[in-house]
């Protein structure tokens, strides 16, 4: 018997902020943003060997977090014939957790091989993101928006497939 438990964890975490300020044409740009992208995902493989089976059993768990933060100003100068003024404050949140889990049943055979198996998916997203904007080119504009949205899905898939080796160059599969 070759029986394993196999385990995995990869953790990423990673903030990435950039400032720009130029000018350009007379105006003033400036542009600031904070990147987040931060992931965790976990795994666990458990097989157990009968002779001439193998059951397998594979669980993972993934976790993501994404931000979008950005604060950008476009200005003219007070010399410009018109006045051109605009303001965008964003923020962005992806958040997700998804879980796996597969089972199969497959054979050890000389010329027959077969495979059989589930598959189980459940994940969990939500949305988040809210801006503010503001304009002046004679005028006051204001925009102000606010967003939350939820997702939430559960899948299975059965599945299988069968072989027969008909020589060592042909196979005929199912």
């Amino acid at each position: 018997c070759d029986n394993k438990i196999m385990s995995s964890c990869w953790k990423q975490l990673e903030t990435i902020s950039q400032e720009r300020l130029f000018s350009n044409n007379s105006r003033l740009i400036e542009i600031f943003q904070i990147f987040v992208d931060n992931y965790e995902i976990y795994n666990l493989t458990f097989e157990y060997d009968f002779g001439s089976t193998t059951l397998t059993s594979a669980s993972s768990f993934l976790n993501i977090e994404k931000v979008l933060e950005t604060y950008s100003q476009f200005a003219t100068y007070a010399f410009a014939p018109t006045l051109v003024s605009e303001l965008l404050i964003s923020n962005r949140q992806d958040d997700a957790d998804i879980f796996t889990q597969e089972i199969r049943l497959g054979s050890d055979g000389d010329s027959l091989d077969w495979t059989l198996g589930i598959f189980y998916r459940d994940s969990e997203e939500r949305l988040r993101g809210d801006s503010f904007e503001q304009a002046l080119a004679g005028t006051v504009v204001f925009a102000l928006t606010d967003i939350e949205e939820f997702r939430f899905s559960k899948s299975t898939a059965v599945f299988g497939d069968i072989s027969y080796d008909v020589s060592d160059r042909v196979t005929i599969g199912v």
